[in-house]
């Protein structure tokens, strides 16, 4: 007998199985249908709104990418977006806005340069309003931020600039004495003070 009449004989006496047990294949997939049902009845319904917020533009800076795929610029964000700072920002600002119940997260879509924020909870008003939150949340924080940086920034610029001014009054001081004693030895009204004096 070759391979190809032993499949077929093979799968013949499958089609003669199912025939006979019929049944046992209908019950199957009717307690296969209910199991489903009931589990589905049983969860409680989970919705994962985001927000996004686009921190860059594609551009020939963002050729080199990391090992996720994303470019190396946004990784950054992403890490600030998960920092202990912005965390503890988005639980008081959840606890304010008397959204509990939620899990949130952020990740990174490298095709669009943003930050995608989001929220899963089982009430999807309570998620979308939590993906916002998290979204306004760490645009305070990064602006924050930065304003802080450039306020220590410009108290550094103006202590290195009073630093010169005083080196460069410090450097000028002799020069200040020579041009008065020169102006002194110059001076007509000065010269005729003196020879008096001598006279």
């Amino acid at each position: 007998m070759r391979s190809a009449d032993r499949a077929d004989a093979g799968l013949g006496s499958y089609a003669v199985a199912v025939r006979r047990r019929w049944w046992l294949v209908r019950a199957g997939a009717v307690l296969g249908g209910l199991a489903v049902t009931v589990l589905a009845g049983r969860s409680e319904p989970r919705y994962q709104p985001y927000a996004e917020v686009v921190v860059g533009s594609r551009t020939a800076d963002d050729a080199m990418v990391g090992s996720s795929g994303a470019p190396v610029r946004l990784q950054p964000e992403l890490e600030f977006a998960t920092a202990d700072r912005t965390q503890e920002a988005l639980r008081a600002a959840l606890a304010a806005a008397g959204i509990a119940g939620v899990r949130t997260r952020a990740y990174l879509n490298a095709r669009r340069a943003a930050l995608v924020f989001a929220a899963t909870a089982a009430v999807g008003e309570s998620a979308a309003r939590a993906a916002n939150v998290y979204a306004e949340v760490f645009i305070a924080e990064r602006t924050e931020l930065e304003t802080e940086t450039l306020t220590r920034s410009a108290d550094e610029l103006r202590a290195y600039l009073e630093q010169l001014r005083l080196e460069r009054a410090e450097l000028l001081e002799p020069v200040r004495a020579l041009e008065l004693e020169r102006f002194l030895a110059t001076d007509p009204v000065r010269q005729a003070v003196i020879d008096l004096q001598i006279a």
